[in-house]
This record gives structure tokens, C-alpha cells and sequence, in this order.
């Protein structure tokens, strides 16, 4: 009996919480999304850089007969100008005065900050595959 009061009281008092101190303020959040955008921007540079390098090695392997290495270099390349151009169209479309009911944004900020994150992530795995393809050669 002791067990099923504490029990229930606990989920009593678990039901009673306010959801929102869990969940970051939009204020937080469009912070966030900014946050990620300002860790990735910098890499910007260097995956331009990185791109260049692969191509220019693509077209003189393929000048010595050495198309496997070519299209490796190559296809590392285009992902990495995928992954530019995913910052691009973020950079594009983001509205940080987005405006609407507390819902709304809340719900932009969070497709905003996945879509940030998502980019984040494509940039340093073609970063990595960039590198790696030119330290190969």
C-alpha cells in the first residue's frame, strides 16, 4: 500500500510539471539555431578551398591516366559542393524576424535548428571525405 501512495504521488507531482522548463524559450532557441550557423559559417572557406583542391587533382589524374583516382576526387568534390550549397539555401531562406503565434515560431525555430544541424553535419563528414581523398594522393 505504501508503494502504490508513493506511486502516485509521484506521478501526480511528475503530471504537474510545467513542460516549458524542460523546453528551451524561443529567445533560446533562435539562439541555438544562430550558435549552429556561426560554428559551420567559418568552415565555409575551407570547404571552398578543399572543393578547388579536388578538382584541380581530378584534372591531372585524369591527365595521367588515372581515372579511379579522378572520380574519387571528383565525386568527394561534388559533395562537398552539396554540402555549400545546403548552407547556401539555409543562409537563403532562414528568417530570424520570422513572425506568428508563440506556436508557429517555435515550430520554425525547430525545422530551422534541424535543418542547421543537418547542415552542420553534411559539411564535416564532406570536409572529412575532402581531406581524406587528397591525403590519398
Amino acid at each position: 500500500m505504501k508503494y502504490l501512495v508513493l506511486s502516485l504521488t509521484l506521478i501526480f507531482v511528475s503530471c504537474g510539471q510545467d513542460p516549458s522548463d524542460s523546453q528551451p524559450t524561443n529567445k533560446e532557441l533562435k539562439e541555438q539555431v544562430l550558435a549552429a550557423h556561426d560554428v559551420v559559417m567559418p568552415k565555409m572557406e575551407e570547404l571552398r578551398k578543399i572543393e578547388k583542391a579536388l578538382r584541380t587533382a581530378a584534372d591531372e589524374q585524369m591527365l595521367l591516366s588515372e581515372s579511379v583516382k579522378a572520380v574519387k576526387a571528383t565525386e568527394a568534390a561534388n559533395v562537398l559542393a552539396e554540402a555549400n550549397e545546403s548552407m547556401m539555401q539555409w543562409m537563403r531562406s532562414f528568417d530570424p524576424n520570422y513572425k506568428g503565434t508563440e506556436e508557429e515560431v517555435r515550430a520554425y525555430l525547430e525545422e530551422q535548428k534541424l535543418f542547421i544541424d543537418q547542415v552542420r553535419f553534411d559539411m564535416n563528414t564532406a570536409l572529412d571525405q575532402g581531406k581524406s581523398v587528397l591525403e590519398k594522393d
